[in-house]
């Protein structure tokens, strides 16, 4: 669901209005996953809107999709959330060959690590921490069940991602591969913070 600002900038100088109104023109993705006043402010804020170092901050966060450096509190909120994921995966990281008794592949660094930079883009954007398990392909799979809503999102590659959605209530469901592109994705994430 993109950002909606319903009263935004109805005070603010014509240049805003301006500003806001290209915002609210800009594709629903795009307004679903950036917050206005990030897109507005870019990588730096005016200095007229703040004086000195204070508005020269640039992108820090090592969070994927998170614009400003100053965003360093809502970064430790999902770190402090996802520790137990993150113990979870160090563990799942010394499985070896054959962990499953039926061949399966040890871990890969490179499949966790695109699983955790997901995960942490999602968490950050106030998503529920999911259940995390290896997948046989050497993988990770994230899972999550809410009130009959079930998905499962296993990371593929470098985003790319088997993302498969199913509500058991109203009997909606996907099920796709998602490469590139997040928005399929990032739509059956939000599905299951929506009031069933």
């Amino acid at each position: 669901m993109p950002f909606k600002y319903p009263k935004a900038g109805r005070r603010a100088p014509r240049y805003v209005q301006a500003a806001i109104a290209q915002f609210r023109r800009l594709p629903l993705q795009v307004r679903a996953s950036t917050p206005l006043l990030y897109w507005l402010l870019g990588e730096g804020t005016p200095g007229y809107k703040m004086t000195g170092p204070e508005s020269d901050y640039r992108p820090r966060s090592p969070v994927r999709g998170q614009i400003c450096g100053n965003c360093e509190f809502a970064y430790q909120q999902a770190v402090d959330r996802l520790t137990p994921v993150l113990n979870r995966c160090a563990e799942m990281m010394q499985l070896e060959a054959g962990w499953d008794s039926y061949g399966a592949r040890a871990p890969r660094m490179a499949l966790f690590q695109t699983g955790l930079e997901l995960l942490a883009r999602l968490v950050g954007d106030g998503a529920l921490v999911p259940h995390v398990v290896p997948t046989t392909r050497g993988g990770l799979q994230l899972e999550w069940s809410v009130d009959g809503r079930e998905l499962e999102i296993e990371v593929l590659g470098t985003n790319r991602f088997d993302v498969i959605y199913e509500d058991e209530n109203t009997g909606d469901s996907y099920d796709g591969e998602v490469v590139g592109d997040l928005g399929p994705l990032l739509a059956q994430v939000a599905k299951l913070t929506a009031a069933p």
